[in-house]
C-alpha cells in the first residue's frame, strides 16, 4: 500500500514558486533589488499614449498664416488700382526703351532743307562732321558704334568758343531727299565724311571715314578742341594721316 501523501505529491505534479534573485553583497545578508518604477509612475509614463497617430505624420502641410487686410487697406487697394489701371506692379524697361529716352548726339539729316538749317546756317565757329553710311554698307556698320562713341566723347569736350557738331546721312536709296543731298555733296561711296568750318573757309571737306581714319579722326579732334589750332591746320592734319 502507498501513502495518500505519497501519491497525491505523485499524481498531482506541484512546481514551487520561483524566488526572487537576491544580490549577495559581501559581508551583507540577500538583499531584494529595489523596483525602479511602480505601477502609478507607468501610469503616469504613458509612452504609448503619446505616439502621433500615422494620419497626422501624412497630412500636408497647413498654409502660412498671413495678414488679412483691414477693410480700409481693401478700399485703399480698389482705388489705387482703379486711379491708375495702367500701371503694373512690376517695372519693365529694356535696352531699347534706355536708348531712346536718352538723346544722341548725332543729328539726322533727310534733305538739303535739313543740311541749310543744322551746317549753313549754324554757328561760324562751330566745326560740323556729316558722316554718310548705308544698311548694306558693312564697313559702315561695323563702325558705327565707334562713330556713335567717339560723338559722346568729343561732344563732351566742348566749350562756349570752340566745339564740334556731329551729323548722320543714311542713304537707303529710297528717300529722293536724301538722294538729292548725296548729290550736291558729291558723296560717292561710303562711309564717307563731310567737314564744314565757316569761318575758317572749310566748306564739304570730304574723307574717307573707315576704321583706321575714324582713329585718326578722334585723334585730331582732341587736339582741336584742347589746343589752340584752326579748321584748317585740323584738316591738314587729318588728310595728312589718312
Amino acid at each position: 500500500m502507498m501513502d495518500m501523501n505519497t501519491t497525491g505529491a505523485a499524481s498531482t505534479p506541484h512546481t514551487a514558486p520561483k524566488k526572487p534573485n537576491k544580490i549577495r553583497k559581501q559581508g551583507s545578508k540577500s538583499v531584494t533589488p529595489p523596483r525602479l518604477y511602480d505601477e502609478a509612475t507607468f501610469t503616469i509614463l504613458d509612452v504609448d499614449a503619446d505616439r502621433m497617430p500615422l494620419s497626422i505624420l501624412l497630412a500636408p502641410p497647413a498654409a502660412p498664416l498671413t495678414k488679412q487686410a483691414t477693410e480700409g487697406e481693401q478700399e485703399h487697394q480698389e482705388s489705387t488700382l482703379n486711379t491708375s489701371p495702367s500701371k503694373s506692379p512690376f517695372r519693365v524697361t529694356s535696352t531699347a526703351s534706355r536708348a531712346a529716352t536718352r538723346s544722341s548726339p548725332i543729328t539726322q539729316l533727310f534733305s538739303i532743307q535739313d543740311y541749310n538749317k543744322h551746317v549753313l546756317n549754324s554757328s561760324p565757329n562751330q566745326l560740323c562732321i556729316i558722316r554718310f553710311h548705308a544698311p548694306w554698307c558693312q564697313v559702315c556698320r561695323t563702325t558705327n558704334v565707334s562713330w556713335e562713341r567717339m560723338a559722346s566723347k568729343i561732344v563732351k569736350m566742348n566749350s562756349s568758343n570752340r566745339n564740334v557738331k556731329f551729323l548722320s546721312v543714311s542713304l537707303d536709296g529710297k528717300n529722293e531727299e536724301v538722294v538729292a543731298l548725296k548729290d550736291m555733296l558729291n558723296i560717292e561711296g561710303v562711309p564717307q565724311g563731310v567737314i564744314h568750318h565757316a569761318s575758317d573757309g572749310v566748306f564739304g571737306q570730304r574723307v574717307n571715314l573707315n576704321r583706321k581714319n575714324l582713329g585718326v579722326l578722334k585723334k585730331q579732334l582732341e587736339s582741336y578742341l584742347t589746343n589752340d589750332m584752326g579748321a584748317d591746320m585740323f584738316l591738314y592734319g587729318l588728310k595728312k594721316e589718312t
